[in-house]
């Protein structure tokens, strides 16, 4: 359940809307004293900490007991380009329309989106996107290495 809430939550897509997404990550950190406590249960530590991208207290966790880290992303190799290449060169904000087709920059073919098309924390300015991003950021640059998923059947 989220902090505060009526409702029960199990992922975001339980979300009522996209506006509740900063709200999830700063309910997920909740479960950073619950890892450790059962960290210190074990009679042997794990080998290694698998984390999604969006739970970077676990590098704080990982730190502290030693662990090597790494972090997932569930997204496509692909996706992640165009995410940074977006963000890495703003295009995003030189359109007026959320219909207005945009370039995606730095890549071999042409790729077009629509603002509509990008992910809600792509399309928000606020300053708890802006928090939570800087945390995605820094804990994947502690991480030692980073898994993808590659959609590959």
């Amino acid at each position: 359940m989220l902090q505060g809430s009526t409702w029960s939550l199990i992922n975001m897509d339980t979300l009522p809307t996209p506006k509740y997404q900063p709200l999830f990550f700063a309910a997920c950190n909740m479960l950073k004293e619950p890892l450790e406590n059962w960290l210190l249960e074990l009679e042997k530590l794990p080998s290694c900490i698998v984390s999604d991208i969006c739970l970077p207290w676990t590098s704080n966790v990982a730190s502290k007991f030693d662990i090597p880290r790494v972090v997932f992303h569930a997204i496509s190799c692909f996706t992640l380009l165009c995410s940074h290449n977006i963000s890495f060169f703003k295009v995003h904000e030189k359109v007026d329309s959320m219909l207005t087709p945009f370039v995606v920059p730095d890549l071999p073919d042409t790729i077009e989106f629509t603002k509509a098309q990008l992910p809600e924390v792509m399309k928000q300015d606020s300053k708890a996107w802006k928090e939570a991003i800087d945390q995605f950021k820094e804990s994947k640059l502690s991480a030692q290495g980073i898994l993808v998923n590659t959609f590959r059947g």
